[in-house]
């Protein structure tokens, strides 16, 4: 299995378990659940368990980044890529422009990549990141997986969380593959 691969099956597992991100005032047992799994992404995805002790709910933190590094944790990246590069879009572009050879023509999308979107923020590098689920290069657009988006669940609820979301090509700002040196380490 490629790591490519690695990182997507794991998204698509915590799809498949319905993550939600609650609202603050919302303390249903699956609001719960939502808010430890979340809180998970970003201590064990980012590698920020000494200073992130718990999630409150929706608005409290943008847990894109953290959702994308704990799927790519599951095929080795180091928790210091991650920590350094996965937490923001900016960040993201920076460590593109490190090394070229991570970026990724829209073109040469392939499932499980990083890719940057724009939700409406207006920024050159984006301001939300996903993983690539299938690229339709006819209909141009990109199947998504991600944390802290709007789209759908498996059984087609309409929800916030971790989910399934079908963009436009014209919202891609730029793809990411992590390349040998970011593996290891741990």
């Amino acid at each position: 299995m490629t790591p490519n691969e690695r990182a997507l099956e794991w998204a698509l597992g915590a799809w498949l378990s319905r993550i939600r991100d609650p609202a603050r005032s919302d303390h249903l047992p699956d609001a719960e659940r939502g808010r430890v799994a979340i809180l998970e992404y970003i201590q064990k995805g980012l590698g920020w368990s000494s200073w992130v002790k718990a999630y409150p709910g929706d608005g409290s933190f943008a847990w894109c980044g953290a959702f994308a590094a704990i799927a790519w944790a599951q095929a080795g990246v180091s928790v210091e890529t991650r920590k350094k590069h996965f937490a923001s879009t900016y960040r993201l572009d920076r460590w593109g422009k490190r090394n070229p050879l991570r970026k990724v023509a829209t073109s040469s999308i392939i499932p499980g990549d990083i890719v940057v979107v724009d939700t409406g923020g207006g920024k050159d590098y984006g301001d939300h990141i996903t993983l690539a689920l299938a690229y339709d290069k006819q209909k141009a657009t990109l199947a998504t997986v991600e944390g802290n988006g709007q789209g759908f669940w498996p059984d087609g609820t309409w929800v916030e969380g971790v989910v399934v979301c079908i963009r436009p090509r014209t919202d891609i700002r730029a793809t990411y593959r992590p390349i040998q040196a970011d593996f290891g380490g741990e």
